[in-house]
């Protein structure tokens, strides 16, 4: 087309950069860049917002922020869809500051009124910097407007931001005001009771959302698995178990996740048993996650036999594997064997974090080792 006597025009370019960023992340950007340099030589298409905005969507799905900040920025003219995007991007990758100014810079304007998606990227930016001072700001915008108080998706994006600074019943009062709900409505809100361990609520809310028929979903019962390990309720983590696998959860579970969840579980309520049998279920769907939380249990036994057959085992492990290791050994008396560990782990270069510090403590009360007692220290500095 470009060779052709054809000229794309801003749909071609606006159609033609998903294509791109659906390949693999080097060869996306090599060719958005070209279409990018194409463009810059057509004064009619660099100054068109939707190309413009093409291009800012496609440097952040590829993972430039860069180039889309720099692109927002050089933009003579911006939509709330160019606003969006980058108040999207800037949260994606965690630059929660600049989130909130960028907002700032958008309400300053009183020329464009954010919309739902510009709430659903902005509260989440709120929730990790735990304003509550502006988030209940943003509430009070939504809710003088009726086509944002109305939208479920910033219900469920306030009923987020309120549990994630840990105001529940702020969290509940906005769900139950909710004109619609759905599924992450209720995924939402049980996330927040159970982990607040508020436990009456919790399941008497799972009951109202099963008797209104609404139907769990992977989310739904990860959240369920959590909160009956949290009781340390065996019978109550079987009988998720059984629904998982009636539900086909475990099955569509292409990574382990709920079974890793299930897994853990087991291993935190000290049925090792089950634990196992989770385990060797899982196969070749096993990953580093299902290796650790078997360890962990059998850590909580003080069993460093079987910590130390799964850790033998392994084929790849992080800090958190060996941190449980030197744990194990540290806490049941084989000192020598924690220490080597600790060597061992210095050695492959990973670099011990405050949970090895705090394994190794009872190893220098053990062994009244001045000297290691220094190293710690000196680790913590």
């Amino acid at each position: 087309m470009v060779k052709g006597s054809t000229q794309p025009n801003y749909a071609t370019v606006a159609n033609i950069l998903p294509v791109c960023a659906s390949f693999d992340k080097n060869v996306a950007y090599h060719c958005g860049r070209q279409i990018h340099s194409y463009v810059l030589q057509w004064p009619e298409l660099s100054a068109d917002v939707s190309v413009c905005n093409a291009l800012m969507s496609f440097y952040l799905k590829v993972g430039r922020m860069k180039e889309a900040e720099s692109l927002f920025w050089a933009m003579d003219a911006r939509d709330l869809v160019s606003w969006n995007a980058i108040i999207a991007g800037y949260t994606s990758n965690g630059e929660w500051l600049k989130t909130l100014h960028l907002f700032g810079n958008l309400v300053s304007l009183e020329t464009l009124l954010p919309d739902s998606v510009t709430m659903v990227s902005i509260l989440p930016a709120c929730a990790q910097l735990e304003n509550l001072q502006v988030g209940k700001q943003i509430h009070a915008h939504i809710f003088r407007h009726p086509f944002l108080f109305e939208d479920t998706s910033v219900g469920n994006a306030l009923v987020s931001f309120y549990a994630k600074c840990g105001y529940t019943e702020e969290a509940y009062h906005m769900f139950s005001i909710m004109h619609k709900k759905d599924l992450i409505s209720w995924n939402s809100i049980l996330d927040a009771f159970g982990e607040k361990r508020h436990h009456s609520r919790f399941l008497s809310l799972l009951h109202l959302m099963l008797k209104l028929g609404i139907r769990p979903d992977s989310v739904t019962i990860l959240t369920i698995i959590r909160f009956c390990a949290s009781l340390l309720r065996i019978e109550k983590v079987k009988e998720i178990h059984n629904y998982s696998i009636r539900a086909g959860s475990l099955l569509s579970d292409t990574a382990p996740t709920v079974g890793n969840a299930i897994l853990d579980a087991y291993s935190k309520c000290g049925y090792m048993e089950y634990a196992n049998k989770m385990f060797q279920s899982l196969s070749e769907k096993k990953n580093l996650v299902t290796c650790n939380s078997l360890i962990s249990g059998y850590v909580g036994l003080g069993s460093h036999h079987d910590a130390n057959m799964v850790f033998s085992a392994m084929s790849e492990t992080d800090i958190t594997t060996w941190n449980l290791m030197v744990r194990v050994y540290a806490e049941n008396d084989c000192p020598e064997q924690a220490l080597e560990l600790f060597s061992e782990l210095q050695a492959r270069g990973m670099k011990p974090d405050a949970m090895t510090i705090m394994s190794l403590l009872p190893v220098c009360t053990q062994m009244a080792s001045v000297h290691l007692l220094s190293q710690c220290h000196g680790l913590c500095l």
